[in-house]
């Protein structure tokens, strides 16, 4: 096997005689290379080029691309490689990898601290403003019940309808505006949307939280997590006809994992695809190298898992 001596910091006479597995960092590398060559181990992993760790004299590792041939060495078989180094160029690329995810990462947080300024400032309109108009409207109203004693009954009803727009309005500004999510505010959070769920729905719905340490997430995780409870359990109310719920959220210090399960009528992923509330729910995790699973099928609920690291990635000025 013929290596080039000049990427692993050897004299001529010391790479000469040096053995192939001493600067082989693949346990088994050479004996598996030589079945495949052979044809012996068509099932294996490791095929006639690619690339595969070495290792220098002063111990670094490197990575060498190489194109292994079968040839007959002194009435043998042998394999043959020839070998690049492309250890700069795959750190290189790695470099350029990680920059472009933490741009996509900066976009990101734009376009979603974008969206709850929106959001913040419809809530505020609807609560402050269109609140106010319905009031003063159902203040008028109590005038012409007091006036006009024979139109009661259309009156009541107008009363009736004004009530609950202005119940209903509350209830989205309150959705549109996100709580203050302190050091100690997450779990009261969702505590809070899961008694609403619980009052308004009929769901018998429970909460675990586990190795859940507040003071070290972010404010930006806290709504991420906040946001994804809040859009599931909306898909939840619209689509699952489901009785009971299921929320657990627990770390292990590096990432959380939240899980949302119901007892739904379920569907099949494979023929559903994903709509605009997942789209947004994986673009918020997506801010944290995260991913999100729905596992379900036809009459067996479904369960959304959304894993997300703890710390912010870095981002770049």
């Amino acid at each position: 096997m013929k290596l080039q001596k000049k990427e692993y910091g050897y004299t001529r006479e010391q790479f000469r005689g040096l053995p192939v597995s001493s600067i082989m960092a693949d346990p088994g590398f050479v004996k598996e290379i030589k079945k495949v060559l052979l044809g012996e181990n068509k099932e294996s992993a490791v095929s006639n080029k690619g690339i595969s760790r070495r290792i220098r004299r002063d111990g670094q590792v490197m990575m060498m691309e190489y194109h292994a041939h079968l040839v007959t060495y002194t009435g043998a078989h042998a394999a043959f490689l020839m070998e690049q180094n492309v250890t700069e160029k795959l750190e290189l690329e790695a470099m350029l990898d990680a920059e472009r995810l933490a741009r996509q990462q900066m976009v990101t947080d734009a376009v979603l601290s974008a969206q709850e300024h929106e959001r913040r400032e419809i809530g505020i309109e609807l609560h402050d403003n269109i609140n106010q108009v319905l009031a003063s409207a159902r203040l008028y109203l109590g005038l012409v019940k007091s006036s006009v004693p024979e139109q009661g009954s259309f009156v009541d009803e107008t009363d009736k309808l004004i009530t609950r727009a202005i119940d209903e309005i509350r209830n989205l500004s309150h959705s549109l505006i996100p709580p203050s999510l302190n050091e100690s505010a997450l779990l009261e959070a969702l505590d809070d949307i899961v008694a609403i769920t619980r009052r308004t729905s009929g769901l018998a719905i429970t909460r675990q939280y586990q190795g859940v340490d507040e003071s070290k997430l972010s404010d930006k995780l806290k709504l991420t997590i906040y946001r994804i409870v809040q859009e599931q359990f909306n898909n939840i109310l619209k689509y699952a006809q489901a009785k009971s719920v299921s929320v657990r959220l627990q770390s292990d210090g590096e990432r959380i994992t939240l899980s949302i399960k119901d007892d739904g009528v379920g569907f099949d992923p494979q023929l559903k695809t994903g709509g605009v509330g997942l789209m947004n729910m994986k673009t918020r995790a997506s801010l944290f190298n995260g991913d999100i699973q729905v596992i379900s099928s036809l009459g067996n609920g479904c369960e959304l898992v959304a894993s997300m690291n703890i710390e912010t990635p870095i981002e770049i000025k």
